[in-house]
């Protein structure tokens, strides 16, 4: 292989993150992970193949859970909405005035409020421990809301879950951006919304059964909703600590993830998309500047309107079908399903 071959494929100084001090500090911040001879010998195809195996595992890795813990996103929306349908309104008093409205607005406002401070804590805490704690904790608090008896404790419950729910998706976005380059980015994010619909979706169809269980060891069938899939979520949280990745400089916490030569792959691949491998100093300056951005404002009203009506029809499509339309219980929380897979 060529000396001019090899150069291209090394590490500079001018590849080194921003955010550090000299050029000595940087060259050694990056050499650090990507050594300068780990590009020697490996001729251009070559590397296209070992990139594409890394690229391959990491989808394997983190797409695939990640998936699965969007669909947690809807999940709530999916159990609330079918159990809107059934004795729950009546058995905690939600059917009083604007109770029901209310559950749903405070679970988005905690929500809401929480998605900056969670996602800057998947950096601090690491990927595998907060996602898996996070999807645990939802996990139990769903299981929870099948052993309340007023609204009161459904809508402190509620609280709680908007807490623990608002680091998931923000949080993997951000884990996905850091693991792909800009190219790869979109289709991945994709990968997440995919795992929103079919959750919904096949969250619907599991209430349908679970509501048949009706009177089954003294339960209502919501109540069955929420005690079933709150296990299913809590189970989802152990694997995620053992199937989740870290960070791309610190891949080899993850469990059986990628080779050292893989690892230095993979970092590689960012460094030279974008020169931010090593995360800056956190500091809140940093990290509010990004509201000076007025792009950002009109992304969030983008946003905002996309998810308006699909967020409305997830809420309250079984109660229109029930009251509006005539539905028993069980075939308006079966007839949800072909809508919530095609408005997203």
């Amino acid at each position: 292989m060529a000396d001019s071959e090899k150069d291209s494929l090394k590490p500079t100084c001018a590849d080194a993150p921003t955010g550090l001090t000299n050029k000595t500090e940087a060259t050694n911040a990056v050499t650090d992970i990507i050594p300068l001879d780990s590009a020697d010998g490996v001729h251009r195809d070559e590397w296209a193949t070992l990139e594409k195996r890394v690229r391959w595992k990491v989808d394997l890795r983190l797409c695939s859970i990640a998936s699965l813990l969007c669909s947690l996103n809807l999940l709530d929306s999916g159990i609330l909405s079918s159990a809107a349908v059934t004795t729950m309104l009546s058995d905690l008093q939600l059917n009083q005035g604007s109770r029901y409205s209310v559950s749903i607005f405070i679970f988005t406002i905690a929500s809401v409020v929480f998605h900056l401070p969670c996602t800057v804590a998947a950096r601090f805490v690491g990927p595998r421990v907060w996602f898996g704690t996070i999807t645990f904790v939802f996990g139990l608090l769903t299981l929870c809301t099948a052993f309340i008896h007023t609204w009161r404790e459904m809508i402190a419950l509620r609280v709680l879950l908007g807490i623990a729910m608002s680091g998931i998706y923000p949080g993997l976005t951000y884990l996905i951006s850091a693991w792909y380059p800009r190219r790869e980015q979109q289709l991945r994010f994709a990968f997440l919304q995919t795992g929103e619909v079919l959750g919904l979706a096949t969250g619907n169809i599991v209430n349908f059964g679970l509501n048949h269980l009706e009177g089954v060891a003294g339960m209502a069938g919501w109540r069955w909703m929420y005690l079933v899939q709150g296990l299913i979520a809590c189970v989802l949280g152990v694997v995620t600590y053992w199937w989740m990745v870290d960070f791309p400089e610190n891949s080899h916490r993850s469990f059986y993830f990628l080779s050292e030569h893989e690892a230095r792959i993979a970092a590689r691949r960012i460094q030279d998309d974008r020169a931010d491998l090593i995360p800056q100093k956190f500091s809140w300056g940093t990290l509010l500047a990004n509201y000076a951005d007025f792009k950002i404002y009109g992304f969030a009203c983008m946003f905002f309107l996309l998810n308006l009506v699909s967020t409305f029809m997830s809420y309250f499509l079984p109660i229109i079908l029930q009251s509006g339309m005539g539905f028993n219980s069980n075939k308006s929380i079966l007839l949800s399903t072909p809508v919530s897979v095609s408005q997203d």
